[in-house]
């Protein structure tokens, strides 16, 4: 029997309305793009690193950010991209 109670992560369902932005290869760590998130009042609903290293040649891993609106979109990428 799997465990799921630590599973924090939104169904897919919630995730497929949100907008997304993939960052290949970010400057910062994930803990400070995220307390910004926090801190600046952005609709940040989930943030993770995804292996890409089957897919990929140049990357093994992405950041994704997923958001509630495009407003929060456009001010996360004009700061961290």
């Amino acid at each position: 029997m799997i465990d799921n109670r630590y599973n924090f992560r939104p169904d897919d369902s919630v995730l497929d309305r949100c907008y997304c932005v993939t960052m290949a290869d970010p400057k910062a760590s994930m803990r400070a793009m995220k307390t910004w998130c926090w801190e600046s009042g952005l609709g940040l609903i989930w943030a993770e690193i995804m292996d890409t290293s089957d897919v990929s040649y140049n990357y093994d891993s992405v950041a994704v950010f997923y958001f509630e609106s495009d407003t929060d979109v456009t001010m996360f990428k004009l700061r961290w991209l």
